[in-house]
């Protein structure tokens, strides 16, 4: 059955309910104002410069009061004159203007105290710098003074030394020519000008000296490549009474000395080499040579380890000892040396050095796995007619000289070799 139609009309209407208000929120809305947005930035920048100001203020407040402080500090700094003090000052007072003229001028901020403080931070940073640069400069020659007279210790010297001497006490005559040479110090600076200058003229008279030896040396050494031994052996006299040191020159003088066979006369010209220089390695190349010839076979021995010890490719030296080894029947020590020395001469493209060595290592004994020590310490104690009925051993009292009067061909080719080498090296 269809439900009958409802009239709109005939419906009840719908009850309409006003909206309660709360008197509190009524009373907050009446009173809160309301600012356009506009506003609202304006007091916020409001706000924000006030706060700058203030932290400007501060600011500048702080700086005008260390103006007092730093006046003092450089002050004192320059009254006592030390260096570090003096360029602590300098920055601290460079720092204090540079504030001060960066200080803004408006008003309420202290533009205008700042200005007024600036001339006489000026004024004092003038007279900072004055004596920071003297001291400076006396520090400087100082230190070069110094230096200079420790180079010299313990004369002669080469050239070189006087040399650097000089530029030493030059850079130290700069220094105090560069300083402020008016004011209070004017004295104590012109007084350690003059002492300066004289060290300097004193140092050019020994490096005349000096360089005299070097030229009375090099006419020595172009005389003994002549072959005039005896003009060569005056020509060193003459740079040693110039300069005991130059070892060169005892070498030279060694070496002619040798060639004159003045044995004695070339062994106490070789000490004093190893003397003058414990660095030169012919000295001790030549004097072991010779003590072996003078049949100290352990001086010999004790000479060539140090050159080598200096001079750790010096064939020569190898080949000298492994001979002497060879010499002494110490077949171990002797092919180390040796094979050293054909090593080294290989590299120097000295072939016929090459050839010598190999040719005594081939006469060595074959290399057992282990040999007992005691045959490489001391020499095999044998009988003159059991190792070799010819050998004669004559003995030279006046010269205190031990030599063998008929060794093997080989064996005195290698030793004729070894003076050789060394003698081409020490007469370049």
């Amino acid at each position: 059955m269809a439900k009958p139609a409802t009239d709109a009309s005939a419906r009840s209407p719908k009850t309409i309910r006003p909206k309660t208000i709360h008197p509190k929120t009524i009373r907050s809305q009446a009173i809160r104002p309301q600012l356009p947005a506009i506003g609202r930035w304006w007091l916020l920048g409001l706000l924000g410069l006030g706060a700058i100001g203030g932290g400007l203020w501060g600011i500048q407040t702080w700086v005008l009061g260390r103006s007092t402080t730093v006046l003092d500090q450089a002050r004192q700094a320059t009254r006592m004159g030390q260096l570090k003090d003096l360029a602590a000052a300098r920055r601290d007072l460079t720092q204090q203007i540079q504030w001060l003229q960066w200080m803004p001028t408006w008003p309420g901020l202290g533009g205008s105290a700042a200005q007024a403080q600036l001339p006489f931070l000026q004024a004092q940073a003038a007279q900072l710098d004055r004596a920071l640069k003297l001291a400076q400069s006396f520090k400087t020659a100082e230190t070069a003074a110094m230096d200079a007279a420790l180079l010299v210790q313990n004369p002669p010297h080469p050239p070189v030394v006087w040399r650097n001497a000089r530029d030493k006490w030059q850079q130290a005559i700069t220094a105090l020519e560069a300083a402020p040479q008016d004011g209070p110090e004017a004295i104590a600076l012109q007084g350690k000008l003059a002492t300066y200058r004289n060290n300097r003229a004193a140092i050019e008279q020994q490096l005349a000296v000096a360089v005299q030896a070097v030229e009375f040396n090099d006419r020595g050494v172009q005389e003994l490549n002549a072959g005039r031994y005896r003009e060569a052996i005056g020509w060193f006299q003459q740079a040693i009474a110039q300069n005991a040191k130059l070892a060169e020159s005892h070498l030279g003088q060694g070496i002619a000395w040798m060639n004159l066979q003045e044995y004695r006369s070339a062994l106490g010209a070789l000490d004093r080499v190893v003397v003058a220089n414990d660095k030169l390695v012919e000295g001790y190349l030549y004097r072991g040579q010779l003590r072996y010839e003078f049949g100290d076979a352990a001086g010999a021995v004790a000479d060539l380890d140090q050159a080598i010890a200096l001079d750790a490719q010096r064939a020569d030296a190898y080949l000298a000892r492994g001979v002497i080894h060879f010499d002494r029947q110490q077949p171990n020590q002797a092919r180390s040396d040796l094979q050293q020395a054909a090593t080294w001469f290989e590299k120097q493209r000295d072939f016929a050095a090459v050839s010598q060595a190999q040719i005594l290592l081939a006469q060595l004994p074959a290399a057992p796995d282990a040999e007992p020590a005691a045959n490489d310490s001391e020499p095999v104690a044998t009988s003159e007619s059991e190792s070799d009925p010819e050998v004669e051993i004559e003995v030279d009292v006046d010269r205190r000289r031990t030599t063998r009067t008929s060794r093997s061909s080989r064996m005195r080719s290698a030793w004729n070799r070894v003076r050789s080498s060394i003698g081409r090296r020490g007469r370049r």
